[in-house]
């Protein structure tokens, strides 16, 4: 039997940072434990349990969706100009950083570069948490591929996806 590869992304202890012009940066740091399965998605809310979260957006996250309900309001803040950036244990950019948000709107990675312009803008309600709307590209790595800046701010959320074929 030879090697398969990775079957997880492992975000124990990773940070990600939401920038905003020269405010200082929001931050959270993952906990220990947090692995992402081959092909999964990691969600983090502002302040919305996963059942109001759902409710919210009309979506039911599939098994492979790993949701994290940042319950203290702190992360993310989106009201538009914001980027965001995925940082290992060591302080190395992983990912990112991601295209400036625009107010009330959500942004989507299409293709996955280190390139801004893979990222589409579109009306905060065109949102699809829980699915990646590019095509995975099996980097190996934990990407950014989905932020919003939902009306009612407990909804807003940061996806990031890892991006292994499972």
């Amino acid at each position: 039997t030879g090697d398969t590869g990775p079957t997880e992304c492992d975000l124990s202890g990773y940070d990600v940072r939401q920038k905003e012009g020269t405010l200082a940066d929001k931050v959270i740091t993952l906990p220990a434990d947090t692995k992402i399965p081959a092909g999964g998605i990691l969600i983090i809310g502002r302040s919305a349990n996963k059942s109001d979260f759902e409710t919210a957006w009309s979506v039911t996250l599939a098994g492979n969706v790993t949701y994290i309900d940042n319950s203290s309001g702190a992360f993310p803040q989106i009201n538009g100009s914001e980027t965001f950036g995925l940082y290992d244990s060591s302080d190395v950019l992983v990912d990112g950083l991601s295209a400036v948000l625009t107010a009330h709107n959500t942004a989507q990675r299409t293709v996955y570069t280190s390139l801004t312009e893979t990222w589409v803008q579109s009306a905060e309600t065109s949102a699809t948490p829980g699915t990646i709307e590019m095509t995975p590209t099996n980097s190996g790595k934990a990407i950014i591929t989905e932020y919003s800046d939902a009306d009612a701010f407990a909804n807003e959320f940061v996806e990031i996806y890892c991006d292994i074929t499972p």
